[in-house]
């Protein structure tokens, strides 16, 4: 694998698709998704969306963003791809099949998830400056209570493929939702954020976030607490939580 792998969840990190569920009777898109898909369709950078929606209904979303003139023209991963057998581990996604496709040989330096945050557990809707002003290193719980991020990689430590052997897993770049924020983050900053952080771990994602400070605009955790409750072993997942600031955050871009 030459290039590094970008793993996006779809619904809410890349946009809102649906205004009921599974239903794609909207599009309301991140800004900065269509000229991430551009850099993809250039080979400039080289990215897979895993998302647990329905193929039907992501069918639905590439033939309304074909139509529209941007097609998501990168392989999308489905529910029937990454769906874990066990209802309890909804927190967790199985990559395994991204990995062998792209040739993964090592998680935590070639590759990294970016999936969107849901919820705090005593806030039903968060806004904007919500976000932006939690501190997620002094309170590292709210990343694995209540369902608040469901895109974790699942460490299959059972696996032939030699890649997932250990239970090192790629970093977790967790981004705002943009249901309730209405404003949100734009992925041309966050992307140029993480093609910075693998240069500057010389080519490898895990070096570089060892270099990261946490400070109001980025913040990194480490937490083995998800694994410990679900899967009884000790599995520390690193997160690199992304707010930016007031510029790098606008309106969603309807285009349906």
């Amino acid at each position: 694998m030459e290039k590094p792998l970008y793993i996006l969840d779809l619904e809410a990190t890349t946009g809102i698709y649906s205004t009921s569920s599974h239903n794609n009777d909207t599009i309301q898109l991140r800004p900065g998704f269509k000229e991430l898909l551009a850099k993809n369709r250039a080979g400039e950078i080289q990215i897979a969306i895993a998302t647990r929606a329905p193929l039907y209904f992501v069918e639905e979303i590439q033939e309304n963003m074909r139509r529209l003139g941007h097609p998501i023209d990168c392989k999308i991963y489905t529910k029937e791809d990454l769906q874990l057998a066990d209802y309890r581990l909804l927190a967790y996604k199985d990559y395994e099949q991204v990995y062998q496709d792209y040739e993964i040989t090592n998680l935590e330096s070639q590759t990294i998830i970016l999936g969107d945050f849901l919820r705090f557990p005593n806030l039903k809707n968060y806004l904007e400056e919500d976000f932006k002003d939690f501190d997620f290193t002094t309170n590292p719980e709210v990343l694995t209570e209540n369902n608040s991020l469901n895109d974790h990689p699942f460490p299959d430590k059972t696996s032939t493929n030699l890649a997932l052997t250990s239970t090192k897993t790629p970093i977790y770049t967790v981004l705002p939702q943009p249901w309730t924020t209405q404003t949100t983050l734009d992925l041309t900053y966050v992307m140029d954020y993480l093609e910075k952080l693998y240069k500057k771990g010389n080519n490898n994602f895990k070096k570089g976030l060892e270099e990261v400070v946490s400070n109001k605009e980025v913040q990194k955790v480490e937490s083995n607490e998800l694994a410990q409750k679900l899967l009884r072993i000790d599995n520390p997942q690193d997160y690199l939580i992304i707010k930016g600031n007031k510029r790098n955050w606008s309106s969603l871009e309807r285009l349906m």
